[in-house]
């Protein structure tokens, strides 16, 4: 017993001050950018590095995400340069940061966009950069405490292969920058060794605010608390730190400005904070948001709400890593608290951020185990952030370097290696069902395979609308990224909200959609437009004025167009669109369209301007030659609901309702 209370107090000793090492070469961190790179080849291949190949991106990768932020691109490349810098000429005025997109290579590259082919996509090359700069901030951060530089590297291989990191990466492409907050990480623990903050930290809270604002919490939390911590050792360091600390901050504000990512018409508020947040299982739950399985031999554990987004599985070598700092902690308790009391700051950060993550609605498994009540300051600032899963990454990062060192000072210099090695050796066995789904998701000939069965590339009808349209006129706004890529590809710029849920651009798109419907609806038809909507309503507000022209269908979508386009595929029998219907809505509270609750006598329909205001200016509804009497219509910007007199079982969807 006495001989472990020794070797853990080395430990705690290890994890307190940095081990005297050789100055990092460059050959170390060319070795570690390279296995960084190495990673993203095994996982991915070559095929995401092909800027001129973007199948996948039009399609989606790992769900829909990936559309968005390529549709974002397109519009951005498109746009005329302004102040700010990242506004997008359409889909709503929003600015780039609010597609996703990645703003600090979008106006890298819409600066060469004269010499770019037409078809470029750079979220590949992005990921593939992200990777090598993850090998080589994981390796500055481990040789701070290793001065092994096999033992180094292993370690670095745990870090490329992190499990959070590869499922993010293209499918949110700019929450897999991970490298800024190893890099913070890095900074930190660096300037115990200097005693005085670094500058550097300014550049990575710039380079936050260009890639996403999700990071800067995280990044500014660390910041402050380097601040913090620098300044209570070294009174004479108050100065520095508090400069660095305002100078950070004061940078990163003007660039959000500079970007448009602050003091934009895009509002900094949202919703579903408590619902996106991380369960209490999340570390040993390999279950990830899209339902990949991450891990060979442990089984998925159950979630709730929305725990699908809070993914933060360590992996089977991961958890391996944790043990030998564990039981250090627990044998040696005075050491321990003497440790806790040297990075109290740091402690007390990596807790808040585990706490914010969790959220105040905390979840176990499948179960609530319990919520409280927040301040609404607190909550409408924590909104902003909802979700709150991925605040935890930087706590994430520093369990596994607390593994790596735990090995560094327990294991005997002659196996330390070893165990590291099996370590990664487990790690990358237990996700390697992931690793190969993420392979087979870069093949080819499956790509192929999906974008010729897309609901838009693969249609006659849609390829025919991209070769003799000029443009897609919406009625109204359905938010779809593929609709959007498509549109934005084939140059159509279809008038498109993709913005994050929480965010509103500058453009009234509900004014452009009424001057759509005026345009038909007076007859001006636009010959060279394709006109769509998602709710089959407007035909019959549109159809009396326009006998001339033709109504096509796919899937949810009715085109709307001059007959002189052409279009491919058999127009749709006008006549059966001459009434209205009641929304095709079925959940909880409605069942195609009718109220399931009290007396069932209120009739929803999909709002638009002008179908709320012919129902306020009719009576009655007539369905299927029964009359019911109009009492009450309300709208709320989305839906229209409509009371009647009596039940109104009888006017659900598909039947067709006449108002007078």
């Amino acid at each position: 017993m006495e001989k472990l209370k020794i070797v853990c107090r080395k430990l705690l000793n290890c994890l307190n001050s940095p081990v005297p090492q050789k100055a990092v070469q460059k050959k170390d961190i060319l070795i570690w950018g390279f296995i960084g790179a190495f990673a993203f080849i095994s996982i991915y291949g070559l095929l995401p590095l092909d800027v001129t190949y973007d199948h996948w991106l039009i399609n989606g990768y790992d769900g829909s995400d990936a559309t968005q932020h390529y549709a974002g691109w397109m519009a951005f490349r498109r746009s005329p340069w302004s102040l700010p810098l990242g506004i997008i000429d359409g889909l709503g005025g929003t600015a780039v940061t609010y597609t996703d997109s990645i703003p600090l290579a979008a106006v890298f590259f819409k600066i060469l966009r004269g010499i770019l082919p037409e078809t470029f996509q750079f979220f590949g090359i992005y990921i593939f950069f992200c990777f090598i700069l993850q090998g080589i901030s994981s390796g500055l951060l481990i040789s701070i405490f290793s001065k092994d530089k096999i033992f180094t590297c292993l370690g670095v291989i745990l870090f490329c292969y992190s499990p959070i990191m590869i499922d993010r990466a293209f499918k949110h492409t700019a929450l897999a920058s991970h490298w800024l907050i190893l890099f913070t990480l890095y900074f930190y623990f660096k300037s115990r060794e200097s005693g005085k903050m670094s500058l550097w930290n300014s550049l990575i809270c710039v380079l936050s605010m260009g890639i996403h604002p999700y990071f800067l919490p995280v990044i500014f939390g660390l910041v402050f608390a380097n601040a913090i911590e620098l300044s209570i050792r070294d009174k004479k360091q108050i100065y520095r730190s508090v400069g660095v600390s305002l100078v950070s901050l004061l940078l990163t504000v003007s660039f959000g400005y500079l970007i448009g990512a602050l003091g934009t018409s895009s509002s900094l508020s949202g919703h579903g904070y408590g619902y996106f947040s991380m369960n209490l299982n999340a570390i040993v739950n390999p279950q990830g948001g899209s339902r990949i399985i991450w891990s060979k031999f442990l089984k998925p554990l159950p979630q709730i709400l929305g725990n699908y987004d809070g993914f933060n599985y360590l992996g089977l070598g991961g958890i391996f890593l944790l043990f030998p700092t564990v039981i250090t902690a627990i044998i040696n308790r005075e050491q321990s608290i003497n440790w806790i009391k040297k990075n109290f700051a740091l402690i007390i950060l990596s807790a808040g951020f585990w706490i914010f993550a969790v959220s105040n609605v905390v979840t176990f498994n499948g179960k609530i185990l319990f919520t409280y009540p927040l301040p609404e300051t607190i909550l409408s600032f924590a909104s902003i952030f909802r979700a709150s899963s991925r605040i935890f990454y930087p706590v994430y990062y520093l369990l596994i370097l607390s593994g790596i060192n735990g090995i560094y000072v327990l294991i005997n210099a002659n196996w330390k290696n070893l165990v590291l090695l099996a370590a990664v050796f487990i790690q990358l066995i237990d996700i390697s069902p992931a690793l190969s789904l993420k392979w087979r998701s870069f093949d080819r000939e499956n790509i192929e395979k999906t974008y010729q069965a897309s609901s838009f590339t693969g249609s006659l009808l849609w390829n025919s609308i991209a070769r003799s349209c000029e443009k897609i006129k919406m009625l109204d706004n359905t938010g779809d990224y593929k609709l959007a890529a498509f549109g934005e590809k084939y140059h159509l710029s279809p008038d498109l909200s993709i913005s994050s849920s929480h965010y509103s651009g500058g453009i009234d798109l509900n004014r452009i959609y009424q001057e759509n419907y005026h345009e038909i609806a007076a007859g001006n038809l636009d010959i060279n437009a394709a006109y769509v909507t998602s709710d089959e309503n407007f035909l019959p507000l549109l159809l009396p004025q326009n006998e001339d022209i033709e109504i096509f269908k796919d899937q949810s979508y009715f085109i709307i167009a001059s007959p002189v386009l052409k279009l491919s595929g058999k127009p749709l029998d006008k006549t059966q669109y001459t009434k209205f219907s009641a929304a095709n809505l079925t959940d909880d509270y409605w069942t195609a369209g009718i109220s399931s609750k009290e007396e069932c006598n209120i009739i929803l329909f999909k709002y638009s301007d002008p179908l709320y205001q012919m129902i306020n200016s009719s009576r009655n509804i007539i369905c299927n030659k029964e009359t019911y009497k109009i009492t009450d219509v309300m709208q709320d910007g989305n839906w229209i609901r409509v009371t009647v007199d009596r039940e109104a079982k009888g006017c659900g969807y598909p039947n067709k309702l006449l108002f007078q």
